[in-house]
C-alpha cells in the first residue's frame, strides 16, 4: 500500500530546537565507521545524534566539495545493468568519495554524476508523486515529459524533459540525459569553474531523478499515435540505482535526526550528509544498500 505523505512530512528541515528536546545520544568514538553505526542505532522517535567528530577536513570549506564533486565511475565495473554495476563498483571500492557514482557515456565527453543525497532526496519525491494518478507521456520512444513537484510548500512544478532513454533490449542506457539543468543547486555545480583535467559534469537532481522513476515504474505510459501503449522502459535498466529500505531508515536517522556541535549547534550540511551516506554504504555493503526489492513507492519514510 502507497504511504501518504505531505510536503511537511517528506521536505521540512527538523529545528535545532526539536532535535535537542529529545534525548541527545553523542558520538562516543573518532571514527567515521563508528559514527554511522551509532546513527543508524538511535530511536528516532524520541532520540537525536550529535555529531562530534569534524566530518571534513576543516581547511577546506564544503563548498570546495560541492565545486569538485569526486565519484566512483561505474562505467566499466562487472554487470549487465547500473544496478548490477553500482554493487559491484561500491563492493571493490572503500574510498568515501563525495558524489555517489558517475558514469560516461559513449561519443559524450560529459561525466554523468548521481549524489547519493540527491538520489534519497529523488526517493521522497518520488513517494510522494506516487501518490497522484500522474499523467505520463513518452514521444519518439526515446523522450519523456513529467511534471514533477517542488519540495517548496507551494504547489509549483518542474516539467522535466528526459532524452535518450533505453526503451529497448540493447539500447545503451548510460546516454540517458535532460534537456537542461533543474534545480538552482545543480546549475551551480555545474557552472562552478572546474580544474583542467575534469569533464564537464551533468549532475541528475533529486527532481530529475523522481521523475524518471516515474516513468520507469509507471504501469501505463500514454505515447503519441503509432507508439506502443504500456512502459515500455525496462526498470532494470534505470542509470537511478533504487535505495533499500534499510538505506531509507539511515536516511531518515541521518537528515531529520543528525546534529553537530562542533563549531555551533547546526544541522549537517549537503557535504556532510554526503560524506556519511559514502560510509554507511560502505560499511553494511552496496547489496544491503541498494535493491530492488519491493515496491519503491513504499519505502518507509515515516519516523
Amino acid at each position: 500500500m502507497t504511504m501518504n505523505y505531505t510536503k511537511s512530512d517528506l521536505f521540512e528541515k527538523p529545528l535545532i530546537g526539536d532535535l535537542t528536546a529529545l534525548e541527545v545520544v553523542p558520538s562516543e568514538y573518532p571514527t567515521l565507521f563508528y559514527t554511522v553505526r551509532d546513527i543508524a542505532n538511535i530511536d528516532p522517535k524520541t532520540e537525536s545524534f550529535c555529531v562530534k567528530k569534524q566530518i571534513l577536513r576543516r581547511e577546506i570549506p564544503s563548498s570546495w566539495y560541492r565545486k569538485h564533486l569526486d565519484a566512483l565511475d561505474i562505467t566499466d565495473a562487472d554487470g549487465a545493468t547500473p544496478m548490477a554495476k553500482a554493487r559491484s563498483a561500491f563492493a571493490r571500492d572503500y574510498r568515501v568519495r563525495l558524489a555517489g557514482y558517475s558514469w560516461q557515456a559513449p561519443g559524450d565527453s560529459r561525466l554523468r554524476v548521481v549524489p547519493l543525497l540527491n538520489l534519497l532526496e529523488g526517493l521522497k519525491l518520488y513517494c510522494f508523486e506516487a501518490q497522484k494518478n500522474k499523467d505520463v507521456r513518452v514521444y519518439n520512444e526515446k523522450q519523456a515529459v513529467v511534471k514533477v513537484s517542488s519540495r517548496s510548500p507551494k504547489e509549483r512544478q518542474h516539467d522535466i524533459v528526459l532524452l535518450h532513454l533505453p526503451m529497448e533490449e540493447g539500447d545503451d542506457w548510460r546516454a540517458t540525459t535532460t534537456d537542461g539543468i533543474c534545480c538552482k543547486d545543480a546549475m551551480y555545480m555545474m557552472l562552478s569553474l572546474p580544474r583542467p583535467d575534469e569533464h564537464e559534469r551533468k549532475i541528475f537532481c533529486e527532481h530529475e531523478i523522481a521523475a524518471y522513476w516515474s516513468v520507469a515504474l509507471h504501469p501505463s505510459v500514454r505515447g503519441e499515435p503509432g507508439v506502443r501503449e504500456g512502459n515500455p522502459l525496462p526498470a532494470k535498466y534505470s542509470p537511478f540505482i533504487y535505495p533499500s529500505q534499510e538505506l531509507v531508515d539511515f536516511g531518515k536517522r541521518l537528515l531529520w535526526r543528525t546534529f553537530t556541535d562542533m563549531d555551533h549547534k547546526r544541522l549537517l550540511n549537503a557535504a556532510e550528509q554526503e560524506v556519511l551516506l559514502q560510509k554507511y554504504v560502505r560499511t553494511i555493503g552496496p547489496k544491503r544498500a541498494f535493491s530492488g526489492r519491493g515496491k519503491l513507492a513504499q519505502r518507509d519514510w515515516q519516523i
